[in-house]
């Protein structure tokens, strides 16, 4: 509960980026900027095999007393390990950096500076990793907070008094301010590197870096699809639609990032592969059908505000139908992934990575033999996204040994919102004269079609909230936090 009112928070601040910097960047220039920042993204890969299997461990070990001094040490190791890859990729980027733009000095200075913030970001991700070890939510949640509101005040300030080269500078002053969570942290960790952890830290973060090297592939293949074939005008577009596609997946992907370290300490205590698959039902059927809900409003909103409000990206809404629904199965995989590294099935993930990837790249060679457009690649995005969300939640399912017929009414239980509420936008958006019958203003027009699926959503959360009680777990946590909160004060006061 103390991650959620962050995320939304953190929610709204990127919002108000999604709105400001197209509009003081041309789509050229964004497109630039989408490029420096897909770099940083990379740069995540360095040392992600690391991240992860400390991510995987250090919660194991917390929970264990048998482990003693040894958790200390382990937690060392990985950082000194983290930070001379990490060292190594950043050195690297600054060396092709020169390679590519010695000519432009004052863009040199600029990608050089990125490349130090982004070694400062990932010593800032190691430390919200020992925190979330320690399932404190609370300094998780100060540390994205803090992070996403001076990242969006210095990148919108910057972008506004110095253009592109201002926007690009702002990433590597916000990691730097980053660095007080560090030095301020009560786990920290410091730079001691035992040779004993090196080989089961190498073997366990092969296979979870694989794991995180394919996800950011399937994450990013239509952009440098792209950029590769479409040109900096056409990536600041369609970067921006799929910005604005992701805005609802901060809200959903935080609910899988809190119960990843409560799911891998619960299913260390005994490994009870049913209570497992309980925790997966349950949690399940509530992402997967809120998320369609807010997807849904959300694509309805947009459509119509950015021509409004951006029209030199009003092409984005040509195509934007795709990404949402991409979005849908991105997280969809998301959740069924972490479920299956839960128990110990980091091959089938890998597996399942592949035929995705494969089949992209299958997609795209033929969109590139045909007509390139953004529309094309946005399909194509929507299907590989979903056929790999279909095959992890099937992987699961035949992990956990349910059989075919439960397994297959369980998918359809998990799809009907997103099939039916999909439908219901596309009938809206295809359909306008309908919605015009009632009103020929647009903010109307909009608030009706909004309406008509909340409607629909009704009869969802109504049996959502019948089979799991989700809405009585959150008021009664929000009342033992509130009632926690009166205890404390009184015994001050007292």
């Amino acid at each position: 509960m103390v991650y959620w009112p962050a995320q939304i928070l953190g929610y709204v601040f990127s919002l108000a980026k999604v709105l400001v910097i197209p509009k003081l960047l041309m789509p050229k220039e964004y497109g630039l900027m989408t490029v420096v920042l897909l770099i940083a993204t990379y740069s995540k890969i360095a040392s992600s095999g690391i991240l992860s299997a400390f991510d995987r461990e250090y919660p194991k070990m917390l929970s264990n007393d048998e482990y003693g001094k040894n958790k200390q040490l382990y937690r060392d190791s990985c950082f000194a390990f983290f930070l001379i890859i990490n060292a190594v990729f950043s050195l690297g980027a600054i060396v092709f950096f020169y390679i590519n733009y010695y000519k432009e000095t004052l863009l040199l200075i600029v990608l050089v500076l990125v490349a130090i913030g982004m070694f400062l970001e990932n010593i800032n991700e190691f430390v919200v990793v020992v925190n979330r070890a320690h399932r404190d939510f609370r300094l998780v949640s100060i540390n994205r907070v803090f992070g996403i509101i001076t990242s969006a005040c210095l990148l919108m300030l910057s972008t506004y008094l110095f253009g592109i080269y201002g926007a690009i500078t702002s990433i590597f002053i916000s990691n730097i301010l980053m660095l007080y969570f560090f030095i301020r942290a009560k786990d920290r960790p410091w730079f001691r590197l035992s040779l004993a952890f090196v080989r089961p830290i190498c073997l366990l973060g092969f296979s979870l870096f694989t794991v995180n090297l394919l996800s950011i592939c399937i994450d990013t293949m239509d952009k440098i699809f792209v950029i590769k074939t479409c040109g900096l005008q056409a990536t600041g577009v369609y970067s921006f639609a799929s910005l604005v596609s992701r805005l609802v997946m901060l809200l959903f992907s935080s609910a899988v990032y809190v119960i990843y370290p409560f799911l891998l300490s619960e299913y260390a205590k005994d490994y009870n592969l049913q209570k497992i698959v309980n925790i997966y039902v349950k949690y399940g059927l509530i992402i997967f059908w809120i998320t369609p809900i807010f997807l849904s409003c959300v694509f309805i909103f947009s459509n119509s505000f950015i021509p409004w409000y951006l029209p030199a990206y009003s092409s984005a809404t040509n195509f934007m139908f795709f990404l949402f629904l991409g979005c849908f199965w991105v997280i969809f995989s998301q959740v069924n992934d972490t479920f299956l590294l839960v128990i110990n099935k980091q091959m089938a993930v890998i597996r399942n990575q592949l035929i995705a990837i494969l089949l992209a790249a299958i997609l795209f060679l033929w969109c590139y033999t045909k007509s390139v457009d953004l529309y094309c690649v946005a399909a194509i995005y929507s299907i590989y996204v979903m056929v790999y969300g279909i095959i992890s939640c099937l992987s699961f399912l035949r992990a956990s040994r349910i059989c075919l017929k439960s397994s297959t009414f369980l998918l359809v239980k998990f799809l009907a919102p997103f099939i039916i509420l999909t439908s219901t936008c596309f009938v809206v958006g295809s359909h306008q004269k309908i919605i015009s019958i009632f009103s020929q203003n647009q903010v109307l027009q909009v608030l009706i079609k909004i309406l008509l699926i909340l409607i629909i959503s009704t009869s969802f959360i109504l049996y959502l909230n019948k089979k799991s009680s989700v809405f009585q777990e959150v008021r009664d946590i929000v009342r033992q936090k509130w009632l926690n909160i009166l205890r404390a004060s009184s015994m001050k006061s007292g």
